[in-house]
């Protein structure tokens, strides 16, 4: 059996983000030789592409690195750092901690400027920093990853330039999300990576050496990210390692991607989308770890309540919606609003047809409606007690002054007669055997109804969802509402089992004023036990569930015995699996 994938996931996680599909075709191109006249032109327009994008100094060696974004901090600290220099850290959080490792591990004297995670670099802090303790090179990171902070670069390096230093600035969050002139700002090193902003996939990390830099850079201990034997490569054409075509294609098909898009319009594509989701977070009540003009638009860094388990990667759509925890002290969940993430996909039928809105909008929704969800893992081995409807109804019974009235008797599964359990499925969900708690067919038919409609009317509700709003929610017709019946009925379904959830929703469905059950309803129009019905009894009590407060069982209208006839017709159709195999015998 193959271990590939075979489902999409919507990488909503701070890296790696969505792979633009072109560059995903791009990457299906046959593969080249390192040293291909052909792979020497890619190389040079995407050098060329790289300079335009950085925006980097004439005279810059814009290139990428095998790796990942990691092997570009590695290649800049390694060819700018050597025993003898004195390097000041910008520490903002845990990408700034490992730049700090990287320094010293290189041989310098590191200097910390440690600020609260979760805050950016006050400049003054770094000048008095500086005025203290001088450095040969002030190394900073752009978007710290970890806690969704943007520092301001372009005043911090004007300031290390003051003071005679060199400016060395991790832009992995950034690069192609956030403006970033790495000329005109003074930057005077630069590294980033390809799964983030740029819309690729992980394996190369650009870099940028400014004129400045090319002239400091010390001896490089390391042979992989000796600067000098990569020019070799890229400029000269002298083999050093075996790049890959592959993901050369990607990075060209990115970079092409980004121009025709256009930087500032990309730029404002991202901080549009950050706001949006910015304000659709505040109507729920929730925030982001950093203040006002801290904030990264590429990433965000969304506080998690207290006592909320921060794992936020579950299944809809049969899809996987990634984001991933913080690591700041404070938690925090981060959402990517990146390259593909950040636009207007088709997540799913329900999020795409009826919250409509962008994809940060749709993930503020969704991580809402997890934070809140319940627990339904009790549920396998303890019956409900009054269930959200039970209590609605209570409290409506109570606000026109009358006594909440209700009439339940559980009993087991296996006392529901077979010809009730037919009856109920071919009226409520045939496919209740087959789907895993969403029949997304019949769901997205329903809302694009409704779309035509204006507005929300039919439900498209599957047994498991009508559960789920019976036990947990309410009637409403509210999108979030909807979003989080679709999420509890996966995690019934992911929990218990068919008939147990079967079971639970036959003995707590209204039947009536104040009836709750197929046992109550039985008794009640038919004054037997519910496992004494005929079928005709049970496709009646079937006919009416669709609204038990205006149709009835004990004085059927011409529409229920319509419905109850049809019913009837119908119901050897649907097949218990344990009726199935006693057949099959």
């Amino acid at each position: 059996m193959s271990l590939l994938p075979d489902t999409d996931r919507i990488l909503l996680g701070p890296g790696p983000s969505l792979t633009a599909p072109r560059v995903m075709r791009a990457m299906a191109a046959p593969t080249l030789s390192h040293l291909d006249p052909l792979m020497m032109r890619l190389l040079d327009d995407v050098r060329a592409r790289l300079t335009r994008v950085f925006g980097a100094a004439d005279g810059s060696f814009a290139f990428a690195v095998s790796g990942t974004g990691t092997s570009g901090m590695e290649a800049a600290v390694a060819n700018l750092v050597g025993e003898t220099t004195r390097a000041t850290v910008v520490v903002t959080g845990y990408f700034g901690d490992r730049l700090a490792q990287m320094c010293e591990r290189y041989g310098a004297t590191v200097t910390r400027l440690d600020v609260e995670w979760g805050r950016a670099c006050d400049p003054d802090a770094l000048r008095r920093q500086l005025q203290s303790m001088p450095a040969d090179i002030v190394a900073m990171v752009h978007a710290e990853t970890s806690t969704g902070v943007l520092n301001p670069i372009e005043q911090l390096a004007a300031i290390a330039h003051e003071h005679g230093a060199l400016t060395l600035v991790d832009a992995v969050t950034s690069l192609g999300g956030h403006p970033l002139d790495v000329g005109a700002w003074g930057i005077d090193a630069c590294y980033s990576c390809t799964q983030k902003c740029l819309g690729g996939p992980s394996g190369l990390a650009p870099v940028v050496f400014g004129p400045h830099a090319l002239e400091k850079r010390v001896k490089c201990r390391s042979f992989y990210f000796d600067l000098a034997l990569l020019e070799d490569y890229w400029l000269r054409r002298k083999y050093h390692h075996t790049m890959s075509s592959t993901l050369v294609y990607a990075l060209y098909e990115a970079l092409a991607s980004v121009e025709e898009e256009g930087l500032e319009a990309r730029w404002a594509r991202h901080a549009r989308n950050h706001r949006t989701l910015v304000d659709a977070l505040a109507t729920l009540g929730l925030t982001l770890l950093p203040r006002e003009g801290e904030r990264l638009w590429t990433l965000n860094a969304v506080r998690v309540p207290g006592g909320v388990d921060d794992d936020l990667a579950r299944r809809l759509d049969g899809r996987e919606l990634i984001s991933a925890s913080g690591r700041s002290p404070a938690r925090c969940a981060r959402e990517r609003a990146r390259r593909a993430a950040s636009c207007r996909p088709r997540v799913s039928a329900i999020i795409g047809r009826t919250l409509t809105g962008t994809a940060a909008v749709g993930f503020a929704l969704l991580t809402y409606a997890y934070l809140t969800l319940p627990d339904v893992r009790p549920l396998k081995t303890s019956n409900p007690g009054a269930t959200a409807f039970m209590e609605l109804r209570a409290r409506e019974a109570r606000a026109k002054g009358q006594k909440p009235r209700r009439v339940q008797v559980w009993i087991g599964y296996r006392y529901f007669p077979d010809h009730l359990k037919r009856a109920v499925l071919v009226a409520e969900d045939d496919l209740f055997w087959q789907h895993e708690g969403v029949d997304f067919e019949q769901l997205q038919e329903s809302l694009e109804k409704d779309w035509a409609r204006g507005r929300l009317l039919r439900g498209g509700s599957t047994i498991t969802q009508q559960l789920a709003k019976n036990v947990y929610l309410s009637p409403s017709k509210n999108p979030l509402r909807k979003l989080r019946e679709l999420i509890i009925a996966r995690r019934l379904e992911a929990e218990l089992k068919k008939s147990r959830i079967l079971e639970i929703y036959l003995n707590v469905i209204e039947w009536g004023d104040g009836i709750y059950g197929a046992e109550a309803a039985a008794q009640t129009y038919f004054h037997k036990r519910v496992v004494d019905l005929s079928p005709s009894e049970s496709a009646l009590l079937a006919a009416v569930i669709i609204n038990p407060r205006v149709l009835s069982a004990a004085h059927p209208s011409p529409r229920v015995v319509r419905r109850q006839q049809l019913i009837l017709r119908r119901m050897g159709v649907v097949v218990p699996p344990e009726e199935s195999a006693q057949l099959e015998r």
